[in-house]
């Protein structure tokens, strides 16, 4: 099976009244799943939705428009800048568009070049307390 990304489209039902602050918003999400429906897409779901929402309840929210902004901003960040480890830590709009190979691909050559210079200085570092 393919990797899933979820891209979450903004629509947001608020609940605003002197009585209730905007601090807990009520969402309606439009979600495309790139993979077929399982059970655990409900849990992936929930997930996003707990994270959403301990992120945008720290900070009471004056005006729906400020509410807002903050859910669009958190939405753009967990697309397009916040890694998933589940991806293989790329994030899902690189899933989306493809580029997830070549970032994990351009990951891995950068490790190994890392590690093989590691050993090459170690070796000579080896070389030089063995030599008097």
């Amino acid at each position: 099976m393919g990797p899933r990304c979820i891209s979450i489209r903004k629509s947001t039902d608020l609940l605003a009244t002197a009585q209730y602050p905007l601090t807990r918003p009520s969402l309606a999400y439009s979600f495309n799943l790139l993979s077929t429906s399982r059970a655990s897409d409900l849990d992936t779901l929930q997930l996003h939705h707990r994270t959403l929402k301990e992120e945008i309840s720290q900070v009471p929210h004056e005006m729906p428009g400020e509410l807002k902004e903050a859910i669009r901003g958190f939405i753009e960040y967990y697309n397009y800048r916040r890694y998933h480890e589940g991806l293989g830590n790329v994030t899902p709009h690189d899933v989306y568009t493809g580029r997830h190979l070549e970032i994990i691909q351009r990951r891995k050559e950068a490790k190994n070049r890392t590690l093989q210079e590691r050993r090459d200085y170690n070796r000579s570092a080896r070389k030089k307390s063995d030599s008097p």
